[in-house]
């Protein structure tokens, strides 16, 4: 049986497999922005809620990041992250 996820702010639920075509959406609609930003409110909150309820490395994340107070930016890895205390989140 597949797993549900259920992001909070906006009340939705999806199982795994739409879960990642969400997030696959997410990205492909913010590659068509400048810079790849990720500009859709919703999408914004859908990732907020993701990476702090079901995001394996979520509470280092929470560390070094103030999710209420970054941007989403869809992009290649950096082959080092420099600079933990930026107020940028990439997807990868």
């Amino acid at each position: 049986m597949s797993k549900n996820y259920t992001l909070k702010t906006r009340n939705v639920s999806f199982n795994q497999t739409n879960l990642v075509k969400h997030f696959q959406s997410i990205r492909d609609n913010a590659e068509q922005n400048l810079g790849g930003i990720v500009t859709n409110a919703d999408d914004i909150l859908d990732l907020k809620d993701f990476l702090s309820c079901f995001y394996s490395g979520r509470d280092e994340l929470k560390q070094h990041f103030d999710l209420d107070n970054c941007e989403f930016y869809v992009d290649y890895p950096p082959k080092e992250i420099r600079n933990r205390n930026s107020k940028k989140m990439f997807l990868y």
